[in-house]
């Protein structure tokens, strides 16, 4: 293991307080997942025939052709970033791959044009495996780094893609595996000087109570173990201990093994919810409705205008504690409609679900209005049970908002601009801006086509 510098330490320690989120294990066979195409299970090549680089390079602010081992076009898709896991998006980008780091541009002309990348991957102590189970296309693989950063990078031909993977792997293996402590420090760290927010450092109390627990073992005293155990099982149980606290489980295989429960209302599928209400419509979507008319139908900018937040948070608080009085206690109509908004932006699938938005899109540019009105009800009725009512429900509540638009002035098309994004959206976003907006654009006039003709549809 390579002793680290002040500078590397320090760079390390700053990673170190990213990390919030740890790895999955990899697995060590190829050969069980049969989607990999076969040339991607050949032999790779031997990383221990390569020299290991030891000396630090800071991240390069541009391109540059001296330093990079590979460069050129593939698809991209960021999953965690930040500790926070991310809704998975199918991006084209330029990468460049260099001894120390992966550099993603936006396009070619951007990375020879000497542009600042998008985003600079370090591969120190990073991961890397074939992932098929993650996408339904071919030929991807997952770069995992010690920041808490994970993507996902495809090329449709096999053979490039190995290349890529291979070269990667090989860039990988040849840095050197970091430590955070010194190799002189004892079990009693006394060795250590290095600053660390709240985060780190409880991340490292948590190895010193796990190193302090292994020295119970010992009949000797705690430096006295340190120093009877060789140094480079020493090294070996340090770093097992740091893999093991950094492989903490995503959130969602918590959930899929029932340790993390959802929210029993907001967040949620709105099926199980009228599963679990008996009806057809959630409970809270009938009473916040009943609440928000018996306030004030005649707010100003009802529906647009922000509620408090911490209010709004309050009340999500009581009500997935089957507290519904707060709703009825708020004096605040804003909100109310703050809340109503929250629940349908959270749910886990749109009110239309998403396999629905392709087809809504192309019924919405429909010329014939007759036609369009045909197609968008059988669509409509094809809905499971509980969004059709619940659309139902909350259509004819918009109406009777508008109603009042002289003194709220919320006519049918400001109430669409609202509930267009907040009732339907792609289960993928585009990356394009212009194709973005032409899309929410389409998803407003759907409301509002809704809101028209609700006596015809319902």
């Amino acid at each position: 293991m390579t002793k680290l510098s002040t500078s590397q330490r320090s760079l390390l320690e700053r990673n170190i307080k990213a990390r919030s989120m740890a790895f999955l294990p990899v697995n060590s066979s190829l050969a069980s997942r049969p989607n990999i195409p076969a040339i991607l299970l050949q032999e790779e090549p031997d990383p221990s025939t390569e020299p290991a680089l030891s000396e630090y390079q800071p991240p390069p602010t541009c391109l540059d052709d001296s330093v990079t081992l590979k460069q050129g076009v593939m698809n991209r898709s960021k999953l965690i970033e930040g500790g926070k896991r991310l809704r998975k998006n199918w991006s084209n980008c330029y990468l460049a791959v260099t001894h120390y780091y992966l550099l993603f541009f936006k396009d070619m002309k951007s990375a020879q044009s000497g542009s600042k990348p998008e985003i600079i991957i370090d591969l120190t102590g990073a991961m890397i495996s074939w992932s098929p189970e993650k996408s339904s296309r071919k030929n991807c693989f997952q770069v995992s780094t010690v920041a808490g950063q994970q993507v996902l990078l495809q090329e449709e031909c096999a053979l490039t893609c190995k290349e890529w993977f291979d070269l990667i792997k090989n860039a990988i293996h040849r840095l050197p595996m970091v430590s955070i402590c010194d190799e002189s420090d004892n079990y009693d760290k006394q060795g250590s000087k290095l600053k660390r927010s709240k985060s780190t450092k409880q991340y490292r109390k948590r190895e010193d109570l796990a190193e302090n627990e292994l020295s119970t073992s010992f009949p000797l005293t705690v430096s006295q173990s340190a120093n009877n155990i060789p140094s480079e099982r020493r090294k070996k149980i340090k770093e097992r201990l740091r893999q093991f606290l950094r492989r903490r489980p995503t959130l969602e295989s918590l959930r899929e093994k029932g340790i993390f429960k959802d929210e029993p209302v907001f967040g949620g599928k709105l099926d199980i919810l009228c599963l679990r209400d008996k009806q057809m419509v959630p409970k809270f979507v009938q009473q916040c409705v009943q609440a928000i008319e018996a306030k004030d139908l005649t707010a100003d900018g009802l529906y647009r205008a922000c509620g408090n937040l911490s209010q709004v948070q309050r009340l999500r608080f009581q009500i997935n504690n089957d507290d519904f009085n707060g709703i009825w206690a708020e004096d605040d109509v804003h909100v109310l409609t703050g809340l109503l908004k929250m629940f349908f932006r959270d749910m886990k699938e749109p009110l239309f679900p998403c396999d629905r938005f392709d087809a809504l899109m192309k019924i919405i540019v429909l010329s014939d209005r007759k036609t369009k009105l045909e197609s968008l009800t059988k669509l409509v009725n094809a809905l499971p049970k509980p969004n059709y009512e619940t659309l139902k429900h909350i259509l004819s509540h918009l109406l009777r908002v508008k109603e009042h638009s002289d003194q709220n002035r919320m006519h049918i098309q400001n109430l669409a601009i609202v509930f267009g994004p907040t009732l339907m959206w792609p289960e993928n976003d585009s990356n394009n801006f212009a194709l973005d907006m032409m899309l929410r654009m389409h998803q407003n006039q759907i409301i509002e086509f809704l809101l028209l003709e609700f006596d015809n549809m319902f």
